[in-house]
């Protein structure tokens, strides 16, 4: 690490600050095609704004002794790396990489690092993102705005944030894979596998996930659609299932979507391909638990069809094992197995944001969806945790800090404006999470949100 390379942000300055920041007065659809990213535009029914009044510097703004670097391909004052695998190479645990705009290597990600492309954008992966063996006690690991070819997780006890972060390319997109993680916490992605194998074509999966905790938040997920047949004696490949879950562990799907891909289509006189799967939970213990939770028409698993000339059949969501708790989905393709699916009466409570780019000094939008009376607070603080509740309803998901009180939810949702304090550095991680007290005096929690500042 060069001296004086990146601001260090253990200084009177920052101490100051964010000191201040924690101690301040609170204040679907139809099946079909699936679509190119998730929407979020949605519009808040009651608003109100929440600032906090700081004082003149921060003070959690970051570890003691972390670093931001640049990184930027065409070089220029003030760049430190002109790849993302040096780059990586030379930080320390709780490092930022601020990435600019453009064309940068695969990396392998074994250390605790927040990497955070810049807006606008884009910052394309011209390879595989690989997070592995990040097991040092640090506190989180965060990617933001990157696009790539692949993003695999593999054995990581420290939690791991993804926001905004796309797999998706044409002919080379591989499937997501979340294999021995103990949080894997994914907002706003999208994975749209493209690639397919073995003898006829089968799509691959969108993502696969396995002996992990995983929570997706406004993310899509698509499974690569099957070849067509060669001549009338072979058969369309199959499409590929929108996510596979195999072993132990949870699953937290929150206003996403998760959709097969379409069966090849029967070419020469052959058969064609039958649709992949929405969503399948195999090999999993009896113990396996998911909760899933809508925020719209388009929110849920969408079967993948079959392709076309005859012979394929569309898919399905199987649960082999285990327990799947949902409300306020679409559901197209029905659902098979052996595993229980329970309908939440009333309806689960979600946490989102319409804020695409948070950044210090500008607002953030918070929106929670819960039954019409419900009163909502929202609790922000710096790192993630994970404290089972014990029941099939969300943990509590973060490190309590400060309360933003959104108030009662008139309709279907309420909404506010956070200020986020000036000065805090880029790469610095809010956590947010809502508790939703309802008419009947119940208490659940909503999904985490994890802002990744520009």
């Amino acid at each position: 690490m060069g001296p004086g390379m990146g601001p260090n942000a253990d200084g009177p300055l920052f101490q100051v600050v964010c000191a201040a920041l924690w101690h301040a007065e609170g204040v679907g659809g139809q099946a079909g095609t699936p679509p190119a990213q998730t929407d979020m535009s949605t519009q808040s029914r009651v608003f109100s704004t929440v600032t906090f009044v700081f004082g003149i510097a921060l003070g959690l703004a970051s570890s003691a002794g972390a670093d931001v670097w640049i990184v930027d391909d065409d070089g220029g004052a003030g760049v430190q790396f002109l790849d993302l695998p040096p780059a990586v190479a030379a930080a320390l645990p709780g490092d930022v990489l601020r990435v600019l705009p453009g064309n940068y290597s695969g990396f392998v990600l074994d250390k605790a690092l927040v990497v955070v492309g810049q807006n606008p954008g884009p910052v394309l992966v011209q390879g595989t993102i690989r997070i592995q063996d990040v097991n040092d006690g640090s506190p989180k690991l965060a990617l933001a705005h990157l696009s790539a070819r692949g993003i695999c997780a593999h054995n990581c006890s420290v939690p791991v944030l993804l926001d905004r972060c796309i797999v998706t390319e044409a002919g080379l997109a591989q499937p997501m894979e979340i294999f021995d993680c103990a949080d894997f916490r994914g907002q706003r992605c999208t994975v749209r596998t493209k690639v397919t194998s073995g003898t006829l074509g089968d799509g691959e999966s969108g993502t696969r996930m396995r002996n992990s905790r995983v929570q997706a938040s406004d993310c899509l997920f698509v499974g690569a659609d099957g070849a067509a047949s060669v001549g009338s004696s072979s058969a369309g490949g199959r499409g590929g299932n929108g996510m596979d879950a195999t072993g132990n562990g949870e699953w937290h799907f929150y206003r996403s979507q998760v959709w097969g891909g379409t069966g090849g289509d029967a070419l020469l006189g052959g058969v064609a391909g039958s649709g992949g799967d929405a969503w399948r939970a195999e090999f999993v213990p009896a113990n396996w638990t998911a909760l899933a939770v809508g925020g719209g028409t388009q929110d849920g698993f969408f079967a993948g069809l079959p392709g076309a000339g005859g012979g394929g059949a569309p898919g399905l969501a199987f649960f082999q094992n285990g327990a799947l708790r949902h409300s306020s989905l679409s559901w197209t393709g029905g659902s098979a197995g052996s595993g229980s699916v329970l309908l939440a009466d009333p309806a689960d409570p979600s946490l989102h944001t319409t804020t695409m780019f948070p950044a210090a000094g500008n607002n953030v939008t918070f929106r929670v969806m819960a039954p019409q009376g419900s009163y909502v607070e929202v609790f922000l603080g710096r790192n993630p945790v994970l404290i089972e509740s014990g029941t099939p309803l969300e943990d509590e998901l973060l490190v309590k800090a400060r309360v933003v009180v959104l108030g009662t939810v008139v309709g279907e949702s309420v909404s506010a404006n956070y200020t986020v304090p000036a000065g805090l550095p880029p790469g610095f991680v809010l956590m947010a999470q809502a508790e939703v007290t309802y008419p009947s005096s119940e208490v659940r929690r909503t999904n985490s949100l994890s802002l990744i500042l520009q």
